[in-house]
């Protein structure tokens, strides 16, 4: 259920226009709302320039300025405005979150500590239970989210507030050192996120995350599922989502770590993914069906490090061939007939024949097919 009405008060717009105007001058903006998301509320973002379309924190083309996002964000029932991290800047945030006292103002300790390290500009949020970081400077790859921190450099927004932390900076300061540090502690490398050591699943990536995340933006339904929508696409279960995106993920990289590295910044992640089911994870399971993989090798690991290659085609359902993906074919009939192998069946007698043939000269000739030549009388 969406809640339809305006939030954004006189002083919070005077509020937010002491944003950093570094930040204010990329056309990186949207409008969020909150509405409700598998009986959860949710802070769904909309389009500045089409603000009865959701905006998606891949898509740049979905993307306004700032002016135009606080504008739509004031007269059209949206309760604030969010900035998107894009691998074309240079930002990043990191997302405290149930580390402060609403009523008080009090940071607890260990939130306290990362602020005054990273000593940059920091927001409080719009619940007003956590915190906001934003400074300059790349994230390694791996996870992002570990228990209450989180980390983004792109594919997501932050909701903005300009309610500064007393305290912290006004500037965004530079702190690529001190944010790569942040990173090694919260997000060992060696293990995904208490479930399997990295190595078990398989070998390193050959492209980095962000180049398979692009790759994978080009999918109809990325969009709706990176963003936790798996009912927009049509299918029946968030577990019919799960395996969708992750297949997605799948026509990009084999790498079963890389895979389950992005599907967790995604907002399909749940507890779920780690629960066990036997020897493996709910996560591992819905990757390796993804990927048609083998099952693991008694020491845990794909045997070999890899997948083996399977001796022959695996049955697929109706069910599942619907749901799956094709790019744009070529064509060799414009509209009709791809280039390739088609299928053509019928009862006989009824010009099977006759059509082949007359397709068949169509793309020889060059000339337009099943179009009868008019008579010129001689």
């Amino acid at each position: 259920m969406t809640e339809n009405y305006n939030t954004i008060f006189p002083h919070e717009v005077k509020r937010l226009s002491k944003i950093s105007e570094e930040l204010k001058d990329r056309p990186q903006w949207v409008a969020w709302r909150k509405e409700e998301r598998d009986g959860k509320s949710a802070k769904i973002p909309y389009q500045p320039q089409n603000p009865i379309q959701k905006a998606s924190s891949t898509n740049p083309n979905t993307w306004g300025i700032f002016e135009q996002a606080l504008s739509v964000a004031q007269t059209n029932g949206f309760h604030g405005i969010g900035y998107v991290f894009s691998p074309q800047d240079d930002y990043a945030g990191v997302d405290l979150d149930k580390c402060r006292n609403p009523e008080t103002g009090e940071i607890e300790r260990w939130a306290r500590a990362i602020i005054n390290r990273l000593n940059s500009y920091t927001e409080i949020s719009p619940s007003g239970c956590g915190v906001h970081v934003l400074l300059k400077g790349k994230l390694p790859e791996g996870p992002r989210r570990n228990g209450n921190v989180e980390m983004y450099d792109s594919g997501r927004y932050f909701t903005m507030t300009g309610l500064r932390l007393e305290g912290t900076p006004t500037a965004i300061e530079d702190r690529q050192e001190e944010v790569a540090a942040l990173h090694a502690e919260h997000f060992p490398q060696a293990v995904i996120a208490g479930s399997q050591v990295t190595q078990e699943l398989g070998p390193g990536p050959a492209l980095p995350d962000e180049e398979i995340l692009s790759l994978a933006t080009q999918s109809v339904n990325f969009e709706p599922l990176w963003e936790g929508d798996w009912q927009g696409p049509g299918y029946v279960s968030a577990s019919e989502g799960d395996l969708a995106l992750c297949a997605i993920l799948a026509r990009h990289t084999q790498n079963p770590a890389q895979i389950d590295r992005i599907f967790r910044e995604s907002r399909l992640m749940r507890p779920k993914w780690d629960e066990r089911h036997g020897e493996k994870t709910y996560g591992q399971k819905t990757i390796e069906k993804a990927l048609g993989s083998p099952p693991l090798a008694p020491q845990g690991g794909l045997v070999g490090g890899r997948a083996k290659p399977r001796s022959g085609p695996s049955p697929i359902s109706a069910a599942e061939l619907e749901k799956m993906e094709f790019p744009e074919p070529r064509w060799a009939v414009p509209g009709l007939i791809p280039e390739g192998y088609t299928l053509m069946a019928g009862q006989p007698k009824v010009g099977k024949s006759w059509l082949a043939l007359n397709l068949a000269l169509s793309v020889a000739s060059g000339k337009k097919a099943l179009v009868e030549e008019e008579c010129d009388g001689n």
